[in-house]
C-alpha cells in the first residue's frame, strides 16, 4: 500500500498503540469463570514465562503488566501486555528487559465468549535476569 505521508504509523502509534478488549455484551448471560492461578513464573532464554490454571470456559486470557512490586489499574489499556487465546495456558514476555532496581508485576483475568471478565489473579513479581 502506498502510504507517502506515514498515516499508517501515525495512526498506529498514536490511535492504536494499545490493545483494547471488546466491550462486554452484557446483555447475554456468560458464564462465570474461574480467577486464574499463575502457577509459575521465571526467567528463560526468551524472556519472562508465566504458566496458570485453564478455565474451560474461558475464551482467552488477557496479560497485565506493572513496572514494579505492585499491581496497578487493570482498566488503564497501557497495562496490557497481551491477549491470548484459550489454547495456550503460558505467555513468554520477551519485552522484558533486567536492569539494576527493575521489577515486573503480572496479572492475569479470563475472558469468555462474550468478553466478560473474570476476577483477577493473585499479582507476581519477578526481577528480570538473562538466563543462558
Amino acid at each position: 500500500v502506498n502510504n507517502p505521508l506515514g498515516v499508517v504509523e501515525i495512526l498506529r502509534n498514536t490511535y492504536y498503540r494499545y490493545p483494547a478488549l471488546v466491550p462486554r455484551m452484557s446483555w447475554l448471560e456468560g458464564k462465570i469463570l474461574a480467577t486464574p492461578e499463575i502457577k509459575e513464573i521465571r526467567n528463560s532464554p526468551a524472556g519472562i514465562v508465566l504458566d496458570w490454571n485453564i478455565d474451560k470456559n474461558a475464551a482467552y486470557y488477557i496479560i497485565y503488566r506493572f513496572r514494579g512490586r505492585k499491581a496497578g489499574d487493570i482498566d488503564d489499556a497501557t497495562n496490557v501486555l497481551a491477549i491470548v487465546h484459550r489454547t495456550t495456558p503460558f505467555y513468554t514476555d520477551a519485552t522484558a528487559r533486567p536492569g539494576l532496581f527493575r521489577k515486573y508485576t503480572y496479572l492475569i483475568t479470563a475472558l469468555d465468549r462474550l468478553w466478560n471478565e473474570s476476577a483477577k489473579s493473585t499479582p507476581k513479581t519477578i526481577k528480570p535476569k538473562k538466563v543462558k
